[in-house]
C-alpha cells in the first residue's frame, strides 16, 4: 500500500520457453491504496513426454515481476504452476460413450505405473508379469452435462467374487473426481464385473453439493462394464450435477483411477494413472484436467 499514485511495468516468465502466454499484461496504474487484479493464461503446446497423466505431474515456477516507473527496485513473486491436460468436447451431448477415436488418451502400461504388493515374496503367481498380465488405457471426455470416461483393462485373467463395497479386493476399477481444490473432499467410485456377468457399482466418497448416496450407483451416473477376451471395458458417465458441479468447472479438474488385479489368489496389487487412490487417500495427488 501507498499514500500516492504509483505505475509498475509487469512481466511474467516461466522456467522453460516452451511456456506460451496468450494474453499479454498491461502496465499497472494504481491510485493511493488501490488494489486491482490482472489476468493473464499460458499454455504449453507440448508438455514433456515424461510428465503427463500416470507419470507425475508435471509443472514448474512462474516468476511475476513488478518494476515501479520510478525507478526502484523491482518486486517478485515466484508461483508453483501445474499443468492440465486439455479434456475434448464431444459433439453429441447425449452419447452414452466416447466415440471410437476421440476423447483424450491415457496410458497407465508401464512398469512404473504398476503396484505390486507382493514383489518381495517369492510366490511368481503373485508378481506382475508385464502388460499383458494388467495393464490400461483410457480416454476422458466431456459434454456441458457430463464427464466420460471409458478404462480399458487388459488383465491375463478375470476374478471377482465381491459384491458391493468390496469389490475393490478382486478384478475392478476405482475412479475419483474433485472438482474444487480448496477442498479435500471428492467423489470415488468403483466398479466391477461379477464371477456371474452382471456389472456392479459403489460410491465410496462424495464431494459437498452432490446429490447422490454412498452405496450402490444409481441414475442418473450410467455405466456398463463389458469383457472381451483378455480385455474388460469399463464405461461410465458422470453428470457434473452429480459432482456438485452445474456445468464444466472453470478451473479445471482432478481425476484419477487404478485397476485393481486378482489372479486367483487374492488382490495382488494394481495398475495407476498417479497416487493418490491406492496406497493413501490424497486427491491433490491426482492429474489436473481441463475441458477444452
Amino acid at each position: 500500500p501507498t499514500d500516492h499514485p504509483a505505475s509498475f511495468a509487469v512481466s511474467v516468465t516461466a522456467d522453460t520457453p516452451a511456456l506460451q502466454w496468450t494474453t499479454h499484461l498491461p502496465d499497472a496504474r494504481l491510485a493511493a491504496r488501490q488494489s486491482i487484479t490482472l489476468a493473464t493464461s499460458a499454455t504449453l503446446p507440448v508438455p514433456p513426454a515424461h510428465a503427463g497423466p500416470g507419470e507425475g505431474a508435471a509443472g514448474g515456477v512462474i516468476t511475476i515481476s513488478l518494476r515501479p516507473d520510478t525507478g526502484g527496485p523491482a518486486v517478485q513473486a515466484q508461483i508453483p504452476y501445474v499443468v492440465a491436460s486439455a479434456v475434448p468436447k464431444l459433439a453429441d451431448a447425449s452419447a452414452m460413450d466416447i466415440p471410437e477415436g476421440q476423447g483424450l488418451l491415457l496410458k497407465a502400461d508401464t512398469r512404473d505405473a504398476i503396484v505390486n504388493l507382493f514383489s518381495a515374496e517369492p510366490n511368481p503367481v503373485m508378481h506382475w508379469q508385464g502388460p499383458a498380465d494388467l495393464s490400461a488405457t483410457a480416454r476422458v471426455a466431456y459434454t456441458p452435462d457430463a464427464l466420460y470416461l471409458h478404462v480399458i483393462a487388459t488383465d491375463d485373467t478375470h476374478v471377482q467374487p465381491h459384491r458391493g463395497a468390496e469389490i475393490w479386493r478382486s478384478d475392478n476399477i476405482q475412479f475419483a473426481i474433485r472438482t474444487d481444490d480448496s477442498r479435500p473432499e471428492y467423489f470415488e467410485a468403483g466398479l466391477a464385473l461379477g464371477d456371474d456377468g452382471k456389472p456392479q457399482g459403489w460410491i465410496y466418497t462424495l464431494p459437498p453439493g452432490s446429490p447422490l448416496a454412498l452405496g450402490v450407483i444409481g441414475k442418473p451416473i450410467i455405466y456398463s462394464v463389458k469383457h472381451d477376451g483378455k480385455q474388460t471395458h469399463y464405461i461410465v458417465r458422470v453428470p457434473w450435477k452429480s459432482l456438485g458441479n452445474d456445468g464444466p468447472p472453470a478451473s479445471g479438474f482432478r481425476m484419477n483411477f487404478i485397476v485393481n488385479d486378482d489372479d486367483g489368489q487374492g488382490r495382488k496389487g494394481w495398475v495407476q494413472l498417479s497416487d493418490g487412490i491406492g496406497k493413501e487417500k490424497n486427491a491433490d495427488l491426482f492429474p489436473l484436467f481441463v475441458c477444452n
